[in-house]
């Protein structure tokens, strides 16, 4: 068909050289093939449509053998629509955790962890086999970034608790060096300072 479409003619009366229009080999082909490609794109744009409904209806994606070309479509699309949704779900997960454990207790990096953990193994849980190592990694990156942050935030905490110690000590030192010196006692002067 397509090799028919292209060839030179060179038994018309005249010998002229072109193309033969696409029309003009067999039109009834030609609308054959127009509609055997316009159903296949639908298909594969139904599809589509219907994998990014079922994730965003929050169904987990079921990912079977795919025989036909629409249904790895489904799968393809599915599947990328799933791990997008995760991810932000994870994302949003992870940040309210943080928000909750801000670091201004010690012990806030350890326990969001085990928050995290918990809520990610209920997570994976749900994931259809074939998308669950993607995620993994998603979760294990958006659990060390989170921890990270808090950890950083707690020593932050931890060094404006200690500079304030510190300050009070010494403020306290300095009053109680001015009081010993109003009262003329010049030994405990040299012991407060």
């Amino acid at each position: 068909m397509a090799t028919a479409r292209y060839q030179r003619q060179t038994d018309a009366p005249s010998v002229r050289t072109g193309l033969i229009a696409a029309a003009s080999v067999n039109p009834f082909e030609d609308a054959v093939d127009l509609v055997e490609n316009f159903s296949r794109g639908a298909r594969i744009q139904g599809a589509e449509q219907n994998a990014m409904a079922d994730v965003a209806d929050g169904k987990a994606p079921n990912l079977g053998p795919a025989m036909t070309e629409a249904q790895q479509a489904y799968n393809t699309a599915a599947g990328r629509a799933y791990e997008a949704k995760t991810s932000l779900d994870l994302k949003a997960k992870a940040s309210e955790l943080a928000t909750k454990f801000d670091g201004r207790d010690p012990s806030h990096p350890g326990a969001f962890a085990e928050t995290f953990d918990a809520y990610s193994s209920s997570l994976l849980a749900q994931v259809p086999a074939q998308l669950r190592p993607q995620i993994q990694l998603e979760v294990q990156a958006r659990r060390t970034e989170a921890v990270s942050q808090i950890t950083d935030r707690a020593n932050r905490f931890e060094f404006d608790r200690n500079v304030s110690a510190i300050g009070a000590g010494i403020e306290a030192d300095l009053n109680d060096a001015a009081t010993a010196a109003r009262d003329g006692r010049a030994d405990l002067v040299a012991k407060a300072v």
